[in-house]
């Protein structure tokens, strides 16, 4: 062996899962923590111990469940903060190419 340890590293788990859940909700638009669940294929406890940090750090906001008629407690809405942005610059020889993502 090499000497590195080899196994799961369960906080590169974790910022993976943040990130698959954050790239969801950017990318699908507001969704309801039940599609996250179905969508990432994690718990119900886990996706919500997700969103509650994501929202901690102000990059998803929470909402309450628009009213439908389906049986059981409709599951909160997690959508992207309008306040978060992303930039990208790229600057060349000849050029500076600069996006912005809200």
């Amino acid at each position: 062996m090499n000497g590195k340890a080899t196994g799961t590293n369960l906080d590169t788990v974790r910022r993976h899962n943040l990130a698959t859940v954050l790239g969801l909700v950017h990318r699908e638009g507001p969704l309801a923590r039940s599609a996250l669940t179905q969508a990432t294929g994690l718990n119900r406890s886990t996706v919500g111990a997700l969103v509650a940090e994501l929202a901690e750090l102000g990059l998803v906001q929470e909402r309450e469940p628009e009213l439908s008629n389906r049986v059981g407690r409709p599951s909160p809405v997690v959508a992207p903060d309008g306040r978060v942005v992303a930039l990208a610059i790229n600057p060349e020889i000849d050029a500076v190419t600069v996006g912005v993502v809200g």
